[in-house]
């Protein structure tokens, strides 16, 4: 069985790709429906929610947790359980070589349905063409960008996603990118990885399936077949003892806290990707010295990055979230108080600590 998580920002068009790829022969979940279903009066969640919040009415329930994040986490805590059983359920009803899309707008926001699905698509557009969309909808220009600013931004689903739609043509060339989706992910695909169809030495199709849980396929001329890695940059300020952190906002790791981090975008320096996302995350303007370690960083079970850390010494900017962080300060090497995001975190934090307990002058104030 192919599980195939399907999202996208609102107006983006990810329910009308669900339909094409239902017209294809997909069996899709609105999991945004069996939200609803699980707090509605009698549903699984109800009486916990109405505990909780004191309604079960949706748009009560709504405005109770929008721009309430302490709200909004109870709700999840409390629904999401149910949701997922459920998503269980119906997935286990399909048959075995069918193909399930779970379409749900929430993917990159946490961990609900994290397990039952395997390939992830996302589904973008142009933000002008999707207000246009939203307005003919009924909404009103304001509360568009509005819904729109609410939601996890772009670059975080295009992170986790295996496809990206691009959706800013007509139905004909969204079809088409359907038809390219399902030929890409459903021939030759296990529940955990998207395989490779052909052999990047010999051009033949692949054959097999992942190795001993690695994401790897044998061809017959022996060559074996991994899927690429990405590249990400993290840079390490360190300061009278304390290094900088900041807390992630989106994703599986959301409320865990990280060195600031992120991917190499296509044809980007890595020392200039590496000043980006520190800037993006942090407001901070800094001057990178040399690598301080490289490690191989598996954050998702499918997905394995090889990250490079850089030291760094700040030299202008305001300390101020921003991206897909929701804080950011300076912690005590020696204390650190938060849920690291990453194992590598941890491995670089305590290289930091046996540098400063050895008193050696690998962290001048200048890096260089």
């Amino acid at each position: 069985m192919v599980v195939i998580g399907l999202t996208g920002g609102i107006g983006a068009g990810k329910s009308t790709f669900a339909r094409l790829l239902a017209e294809r022969g997909a069996h899709v979940v609105d999991v945004d429906a069996v939200g609803r279903e699980v707090i509605a009066p009698g549903g699984p969640a109800a009486a916990a929610v109405e505990a909780r919040f004191g309604t079960l009415d949706r748009r009560e329930l709504a405005a109770i947790v929008f721009g309430d994040p302490a709200a909004r986490h109870d709700l999840e805590a409390i629904s999401w359980p149910a949701i997922d059983a459920e998503l269980a359920r119906r997935v286990a009803a399909q048959p075995d070589d069918g193909v399930v899309v779970l379409d749900m707008a929430v993917l990159a926001q946490g961990d609900l349905g994290r397990g039952l699905y395997g390939p992830v698509v996302t589904v973008e557009a142009d933000e002008e063409r999707r207000v246009s969309r939203l307005i003919g909808r009924g909404m009103t220009e304001a509360d568009a960008r509005a819904r729109m600013r609410s939601q996890v931004p772009e670059q975080v689903r295009r992170d986790l996603a295996d496809v990206v739609v691009d959706n800013d043509g007509d139905v004909a060339a969204l079809a088409e990118a359907a038809d390219a989706a399902w030929a890409a992910l459903v021939p030759g695909v296990s529940t955990d990885y998207a395989a490779p169809r052909f052999c990047s030495r010999c051009g033949r199709p692949v054959t097999g399936s992942p190795r001993h849980g690695e994401p790897a396929w044998s061809c017959p001329c022996g060559h074996v077949q991994f899927l690429r890695p990405t590249v990400g940059v993290a840079v390490v300020i360190v300061e009278e003892e304390r290094i900088l952190l900041v807390r992630r906002a989106y994703g599986l790791k959301a409320g865990r806290w990280c060195i600031p981090c992120g991917h190499v975008g296509w044809d980007e320096d890595v020392r200039e990707a590496a000043l980006r996302e520190l800037a993006e995350e942090t407001g901070i303007v800094a001057e990178l010295g040399p690598v301080l370690n490289v490690h191989t960083n598996r954050w998702r079970p499918d997905r394995q990055t090889v990250g490079v850390w850089f030291r760094g010494r700040r030299t202008g900017g305001e300390l101020v979230a921003g991206d897909d962080a929701d804080e950011a300060r300076f912690v005590p090497l020696h204390a650190v108080d938060v849920e690291l995001a990453f194992p590598t975190d941890e491995l670089i934090i305590d290289q930091l600590r046996r540098e400063l307990d050895d008193r050696s002058d690998v962290l001048p104030d200048h890096p260089a």
